[in-house]
């Protein structure tokens, strides 16, 4: 019954004092034994059985320090996880929001372009007033009238093609900016990404330690 409650206090100090310090114990009583005497066989029981007790509880501190990095590495992964699908999910509505941008920048394009041809047309309008004017048979008058109105005609397409070349420059700027924006977010998901593999791989190792 006493080699029963001692082998119950050894567990106990084991748990409580590391194994560090049942070593250092184990050694000095291993010395007791070698001075000899009636007590030697009863020191070198103990001697071992401290031993014992020490690699057992440095096995049992692996094991706690490996659950304890276990348990690290899945709220790492977690955290990477969750760190990696918000950053997707951004990605993709940075995405929609770039092929917006390059869509009003093709808008803007196509505006410039019939502000362009506006003009055109308004001009070779007033060059066929001018040409027919003495075949028309219209006064003097009417001439002029006519030749003013085409005339403003041509100004006001100057001044909306250089709003609409003011557009397209600014729509280009935005596509631009969406574009690199969405570049530096792709390459931040990518190691996002590659941060849930490393971290996946570490975890599934450490758990298999555990095994």
């Amino acid at each position: 019954m006493a080699d029963n409650n001692r082998d119950v206090s050894l567990q106990v100090t084991a748990s409580t004092v590391g194994a560090e310090s049942i070593r250092n114990l184990a050694k000095d009583v291993q010395d007791l034994a070698k001075q000899g005497g009636d007590a030697a066989p009863e020191f070198k029981r103990l001697g071992d059985e401290l031993d014992k007790l020490a690699t057992q509880q440095d096995a049992i501190d692996q094991f706690t320090a490996l659950k304890e990095a276990v348990e690290t590495l899945a709220t790492d992964q977690q955290k990477a996880k969750d760190s990696a699908a918000a950053l997707g999910k951004e990605l993709a509505d940075l995405s929609g929001s770039t092929a917006k941008f390059q869509q009003n920048e093709d808008q803007a394009a196509q505006a410039v372009r019939d502000a362009q041809r506006a003009i055109s047309e308004k001009r070779e309008e007033l060059a066929r007033l001018k040409l027919n004017y003495d075949e028309a048979g219209k006064t003097e008058a009417d001439y002029k009238l006519k030749v003013q109105e085409l005339s403003n005609a041509v100004l006001d397409a100057r001044a909306a093609l250089r709003e609409k070349k003011d557009a397209l420059l600014a729509a280009k700027q935005a596509t631009k900016d969406a574009a690199e924006a969405e570049q530096q977010l792709g390459a931040q998901a990518k190691l996002a990404d590659a941060e849930v593999r490393t971290s996946t791989t570490a975890l599934t190792r450490r758990t298999a330690a555990l095994a």
